[in-house]
């Protein structure tokens, strides 16, 4: 753990631009104080996005990999830092700020790795997450040339089971074989280790807020049927990531895992929907929520509603029926926020 002594400095100064790493100073416990933002100013708050920067060179170099630190913006692109692993060439881009990463600021990172020589990756890293409409960079018509990182990776990575390298090496890895440049490892890991244990199955959806509502929705049957149902459900952050994601889950299940995408149809039909996952997941089970996953929460029996009592069919097989009524997705929803 870190010393009272630098725990103050850290606190003092979240930017760690006169911080002196020392070689037993364990990187997760800066990242923990870091996080640990109660009472702090949002000046504060706005500077730790530089301490995420040293963060990253710190953990490079530590493990001799080749990095350059952040470059001014007075000197061209600003730059948060850039390396080469494994001869590879990549950017980076650190972010710490209130709010999650819109698309706004991947397009323009996406500009700045698109202005380098062809085969340079860019790694974008979040510590606020990403928003929903995020997923308008990572849909198709754009080269797959970014991977995406968040708080989550970064834990792993400082752990003592992980390293940035390996961090790195599994996302570039994810992007190249399935097309998914947000391969968010601990969770995902965490849905085919219960696959492997003979759990049935993993939902995949379209974004977090969706992934909340579908975690909630699992619940509450849960609830209904005095029982609790370990279902993983995973954002992908767009229809073609979901698809992406999708297929890269079927393919590393078992045989008896069911892999279900619940899916917005986003004004097209459901069949036209349905057709473009058949074509392209024939592994997967796919459900249309028409018009919205979260227009389920609005009726009064949830199940009367088809996609809904699909979905309740795929991962409750063999329970016996019960409704889900909106007043206990309401009340979970309000406990969830508190």
């Amino acid at each position: 753990m870190l010393d009272p002594e630098q725990i103050e400095h850290v606190l003092a100064d979240p930017s760690l631009k006169s911080f002196e790493f020392v070689p037993e100073l364990k990187l997760r416990d800066v990242l923990a104080a870091l996080r640990d933002d109660v009472g702090r100013s949002p000046a504060w708050r706005r500077k730790r996005g530089y301490g995420l920067e040293r963060l990253v060179y710190e953990a490079l170099s530590r493990e001799h990999v080749q990095v350059r630190p952040p470059t001014p913006a007075r000197r061209g692109d600003q730059l948060d830092g850039a390396f080469v692993l494994d001869g590879r060439s990549a950017i980076c881009e650190c972010k710490w700020e209130a709010k999650p990463i819109s698309s706004t600021k991947l397009t323009q990172f996406q500009a700045k790795v698109d202005r380098r020589l062809v085969g340079t990756i860019g790694v974008f890293i979040s510590a606020s997450g990403y928003a929903e409409d995020s997923h308008t960079y990572l849909e198709r018509g754009h080269q797959l040339n970014t991977v995406l990182a968040d708080l989550d990776d970064l834990t792993w990575a400082f752990s003592s089971e992980g390293s940035f390298s390996m961090m790195l090496r599994g996302k570039i890895q994810r992007a190249a074989w399935d097309g998914v440049v947000y391969w968010r490892d601990p969770e995902i890991q965490r849905a085919l280790d219960n696959a492997r244990q003979g759990r049935g199955v993993i939902v995949v959806t379209q974004g977090p807020r969706d992934e909340w509502l579908l975690q909630l929705f699992v619940r509450a049957m849960g609830e209904v049927l005095g029982k609790v149902f370990d279902v993983p459900v995973l954002a992908a952050y767009g229809v073609y990531q979901a698809n992406a994601l999708a297929n890269a889950i079927a393919a590393e299940v078992p045989d008896g895992t069911k892999v279900v995408a619940v899916v917005d149809g986003d004004g097209a039909s459901a069949e036209d929907v349905v057709a473009f996952w058949q074509e392209q997941s024939p592994g997967v089970d796919v459900i249309v929520a028409e018009p919205t996953i979260e227009s389920w929460f609005d009726s009064g029996a949830v199940l009367e509603i088809a996609a809904a009592r699909q979905l309740y069919s795929l991962i409750f097989a063999g329970e016996p029926g019960a409704q889900i009524r909106s007043d206990l997705l309401r009340r979970l929803q309000q406990e969830h926020a508190r």
